[in-house]
C-alpha cells in the first residue's frame, strides 16, 4: 500500500512538474524517442521481422538442435535417484530444520551491518528520501527569511 501510494504521489509530481529534472529528463527522453521513431520504416519491420523470427526458431534445421544439444540432457535412470534425494533434502529445509539456521545467519548479518552503521556513524544514520513524497506542498511564504546564527 505504501509503494502505491509513493508511486502516484511521484506520478503526482512529475505531471505538475513539481519534480522539475526528473519531469524534464523523462519528457525530454520522450522526446528523442518520438524523433528516432519518426524515420524507423514500421511497415517493414512488421511484415519481415516476425518472418525472420519463424523462420530462424522453427526451421528445419532445430531436428539438429535436439540431437546434438537437448538429447545429452535428457534424464537416466541414475539421475533421477540423485533426484529423489534432492527432493529429500529440500524436504528437510522445508520443514525448517536448515531453513532456521540460514535465517539465524541471515538476521545477524543484518544486525551486524547495523551495528557498523551506527559504529561509523552514529546519530546520523538516516534513510534519506530521494525525492519529496510529502502530502503536502510545503512552499515558504514570499515575507518569510532566514537569519544565520
Amino acid at each position: 500500500l505504501e509503494l502505491i501510494r509513493n508511486t502516484l504521489r511521484v506520478t503526482a509530481k512529475v505531471v505538475t512538474w513539481e519534480e522539475s529534472y526528473l519531469s524534464f529528463w523523462i519528457t525530454f527522453l520522450l522526446f528523442m524517442l518520438t524523433v528516432i521513431t519518426w524515420f524507423i520504416p514500421w511497415g517493414w519491420l512488421v511484415l519481415w521481422c516476425p518472418r525472420i523470427i519463424v523462420w530462424v526458431g522453427m526451421g528445419p534445421w532445430m531436428i539438429l538442435v535436439d540431437r546434438y544439444y537437448v538429447a545429452p540432457f535428457e534424464l537416466k535412470e541414475e539421475d533421477l535417484e540423485d533426484l529423489e534425494d534432492l527432493k529429500e533434502k529440500r524436504r528437510k529445509i522445508i520443514q525448517g530444520k536448515e531453513k532456521t539456521f540460514l535465517d539465524q545467519i541471515k538476521k545477524e548479518e543484518q544486525i551486524k551491518c547495523r551495528d557498523m552503521q551506527i559504529f561509523h556513524f552514529g546519530k546520523y544514520v538516516v534513510k534519506i528520501p530521494g525525492l519529496n513524497l510529502e502530502r503536502v506542498k510545503d512552499i515558504p511564504l514570499p515575507e518569510s527569511s532566514a537569519v544565520p546564527f
